[in-house]
């Protein structure tokens, strides 16, 4: 442009501003900016805000602190960058501190100002900063709007108030929307109220808001972990007459998540063939499963399946492997699947892998190994994994045995009883044989 004799202008500046923010070049910003920055006529406010604008999105707090007490005329802009910047980046308390002198300046912060703070309100600790904007919406007369309200309801969430979150929902009454709705359904989901959130998915709809994609895909994660199969079916008809399932792949892995935690395994599956995209969350979600419902054959039929298919395991998908093993008491093969595991797929040990292991040592009564692994496994054991193999010595009548592990959990839970208990069922069967011994 110059080599044609074309001077820059402002206008030239900001745009570059702007695609140094999108290539992410803080270095080029710089550049350009010292070569302009004794040029008046050139560095407006715009200017200034389109290069305080890539020093904040590219994390660069101390450039944008620093360029912004050059400006001297700083508007709404300047001042709403410097406080998302702050916000987003962990600094909560320099977002505020600046909320606070932006209002002695005498600038109005806007909706985008308050918004960047409530997002930064992610715990108990900011509740009482999120309460504080809540007021100054509501004395901006900005809380009903529906992006706005929104947030709040995410706000109050995130920082453990759903009664709050709730309260601000019920106030926006008609003019709730299916983003807000939605929001207010998660966040029952987020605090473990799942049947909560499925019936507000009922009122939704009697108050004619239709469900979007989010919406179903939240609903049936709640149908999951309540294994509420009826439900699951209600919103699949929903999903079905609203053509979700065909053009989303994650409604496609919830329905097949959905009907396998249910226990439903043949729809599970035939969902599963029905997806025009897989991907390795659907091989797993259906390997799990079936694999937790102790069809071990179905389950290493899709496990061989899915590398045909050219998606390779994961750890996940061994959890599944290992404990279809385990279900069918598969020794050799589950000893198999965890060495090709490590080896064959580089895939490191995690602690469902060695609870899948013991319990499969444990159960066919192969102790000496179970008790070995115990305490060699690559994690320190927690008190589970000695009650699976003081259990097993009760089954198999290994007395000495289930001393050390009723031992190894009373010291990491001397409060539990449950290791006591089971001792003495062990000591009482030796008794009973001794007895039935000597009668003999």
């Amino acid at each position: 442009m110059q080599l044609e004799g074309t001077a820059p202008n402002r206008s030239t500046f900001v745009t570059t501003f702007n695609a140094c923010t999108r290539i992410g070049s803080i270095a080029t910003a710089k550049g350009i900016y010292a070569t302009i920055a004794h040029l008046a006529a050139v560095c407006s406010a715009d200017l200034h805000n389109a290069l305080l604008n890539t020093y904040c999105k590219l994390g660069s707090l101390a450039d944008a602190i620093a360029l912004f007490a050059e400006i001297v005329e700083k508007n709404v802009v300047s001042w709403t960058l410097l406080v998302s910047a702050f916000a987003q980046h962990g600094h909560l308390d320099l977002a505020i501190v600046s909320l606070q002198r932006m209002h002695h300046e005498g600038i109005q912060p806007n909706r985008i100002t308050f918004l960047a703070v409530l997002d930064a309100c992610i715990g108990e600790r900011e509740l009482v900063i999120g309460r504080t904007i809540h007021r100054s919406l509501i004395d901006a007369a900005m809380d009903k709007e529906v992006s706005v309200a929104t947030c709040l309801v995410d706000m109050y969430t995130k920082c453990g108030s759903l009664d709050e979150a709730r309260a601000v929902f019920d106030g926006m009454g008609a003019i709730a929307d299916v983003i807000t709705w939605t929001a207010m359904i998660s966040a029952y989901v987020k605090s473990d109220q799942a049947r909560e959130a499925l019936r507000l998915f009922r009122m939704m709809q009697l108050d004619g808001v239709k469900p979007n994609c989010v919406t179903c895909l939240i609903c049936l994660n709640a149908c999951a972990s309540l294994t509420d199969l009826r439900e699951g079916r209600f919103i699949h008809e929903k999903i079905t007459q609203s053509g979700f399932q065909e053009i989303n792949l994650n409604v496609g892995n919830a329905l097949v998540d959905m009907y396998g935690t249910c226990g439903n395994l043949a729809v599970a599956k035939s969902v599963f063939d029905q997806m025009l995209e897989k991907d390795k969350a659907t091989w797993n979600s259906l390997i799990g499963s079936f694999s937790q419902f102790s069809e071990s054959s179905s389950t290493l039929e899709l496990f061989f399946a899915m590398q045909l298919e050219g998606v390779y395991p994961d750890a996940i998908t061994f959890v599944g492997v290992l404990f279809a093993c385990n279900s069918a008491g598969m020794l050799a093969d589950g000893h198999q699947f965890y060495v090709s595991m490590l080896l064959d797929f580089g895939i490191e040990c995690r602690f469902q892998h060695c609870g899948c292991i013991l319990d499969l040592l444990a159960r066919v009564g192969w102790l000496d190994f179970a008790e070995e692994y115990v305490r060699t496994m690559p994690f320190y054991p927690d008190d589970k994994k000695w009650m699976t193999l003081l259990g097993s010595c009760k089954i198999h009548g290994d007395i000495h045995r289930a001393e050390r592990a009723a031992q190894g959990s009373i010291e990491l839970t001397p409060g539990d009883s449950s290791p006591y208990v089971v001792l003495c069922n062990v000591y009482v069967s030796e008794e009973l044989d001794e007895m039935a011994a000597a009668a003999g």
